[in-house]
């Protein structure tokens, strides 16, 4: 009978200790487990902080081009401008020229 007492104490012995072995390992587990949430809301809070930078970005892209559309026409307008005035510009040297020809 002994013997059956040391074998089932022996028993008890390991069951405590694989139970506490199994506890560490839970315990190990469920600390990753909450690195990994805790860096998957990292990361979920990070992907919207670059999504509202991306949709800033898109705007100021939007209200740079059209800044620039605004500037080519005001560009081609004085071009225009300046054709006109060169225009001017030469029909009066052609009337100088032609007076003082006849001077």
């Amino acid at each position: 009978m002994s013997n059956l007492e040391e074998e089932l104490e022996e028993t008890r012995a390991q069951a405590e200790s694989d139970a506490e072995s199994w506890k560490a390992r839970l315990a190990k587990a469920k600390d990753a487990e909450r690195i990994v949430l805790d860096r998957e809301r990292e990361v979920k809070e990070e992907v919207k902080r670059l999504q509202k930078a991306t949709e800033g970005a898109k705007a100021r892209i939007g209200e740079l081009e059209g800044a620039l559309k605004e500037n080519n026409g005001a560009l081609e307008g004085a071009r225009a401008e300046i054709e006109g005035l060169r225009g001017d510009a030469a029909v009066r040297r052609l009337r100088t020229a032609g007076q003082d020809e006849r001077s």
